[in-house]
C-alpha cells in the first residue's frame, strides 16, 4: 500500500491526511477492511487490510469524519499504533503526526497560545493583581479561544484546567445574583492558588 499512501498524501497534503484504525473506520463509516478508496467530491477514505486507514479531504470533509479534531485523532493513532507494536502502523503514525503536540505541564505551553494567557491570569488571581470577576470573564473566554483553536492539553494540566473551569460555574460573576452555595472572591482564589502549586509540584 505504500504507493497508494504516497499517492493519497500528494493529492490531499499531509496536513489534510488523518490516519485512523480499522476499527475507528468500520464504527465511524461503516467501511470494511479492504484495499480499496472511496471517493467523495470534497475528500477520500483510503481503507485498507493492514489496520488502519486515511481519511483525506477539504477541512469540512476531514471534520465530518474527523469531528474530535485532526490532531487528536492523530495522537490517538500514536498511541494505537505503539500499542499493536506493527511497524506498519508505527511508519503511518510517523508519516501523520500531530500538527500540535499537547501540554501537560505549564512549561511545555506555548507563549503566544490561549492556554497561556489562562495560567497567567490564574497566577494573576493568586497574587491579588486581578478582581475575581474580571478573571472569571477574561479567563472564561480564553477557555473558548482555546476550545475554537483545538489547543490540547493532557493531565496534569488539563485536570487543573477543568478545575478551574468547574469552579468559575459556581462562582457568580455579578454578585447581585450571588446564590447560597456559590463560591466567594476568596474561595475562587484559592481554588487558582491550589492548581497552581500543584502544577508546580507535577
Amino acid at each position: 500500500m505504500h504507493d497508494e499512501v504516497a499517492d493519497f498524501r500528494r493529492r490531499w497534503g499531509a496536513e489534510a491526511v488523518v490516519p485512523l484504525a480499522a476499527d475507528d473506520l468500520t464504527r465511524r463509516l461503516g467501511i470494511e477492511p479492504a484495499d480499496t478508496v472511496v471517493e467523495e467530491p470534497d475528500g477520500a477514505v483510503l481503507v485498507t487490510t493492514q489496520g488502519y486507514g486515511l481519511v483525506g479531504g477539504t477541512p469540512d470533509f476531514v471534520r465530518g469524519h474527523v469531528p474530535e479534531g485532526s490532531d487528536e485523532a492523530r495522537a490517538r493513532f500514536a498511541r494505537y499504533a505503539r500499542r499493536t507494536g506493527s511497524s506498519v502502523l508505527i511508519d503511518i503514525a510517523a508519516e501523520f503526526p500531530p500538527l500540535r503536540h499537547s501540554w501537560s505541564r505549564p512549561a511545555d505551553v506555548d507563549p503566544d497560545s490561549n492556554v497561556a494567557e489562562q495560567l497567567e491570569l490564574m497566577r494573576s488571581l493568586a497574587d491579588g493583581r486581578i478582581l475575581p470577576a474580571d478573571f472569571a470573564r477574561r479567563w472564561l473566554a480564553a477557555r473558548l479561544r482555546s476550545l475554537s483553536d483545538r489547543e490540547r492539553t493532557r493531565s496534569p494540566l488539563t485536570e487543573m484546567l477543568n478545575r478551574m473551569f468547574y469552579a468559575l460555574d459556581d462562582y457568580a460573576i455579578d454578585p447581585s445574583v450571588r446564590e447560597p452555595g456559590d463560591l466567594t472572591d476568596e474561595e475562587l482564589t484559592d481554588v487558582a492558588r491550589t492548581a497552581l502549586e500543584k502544577l508546580a509540584g507535577a
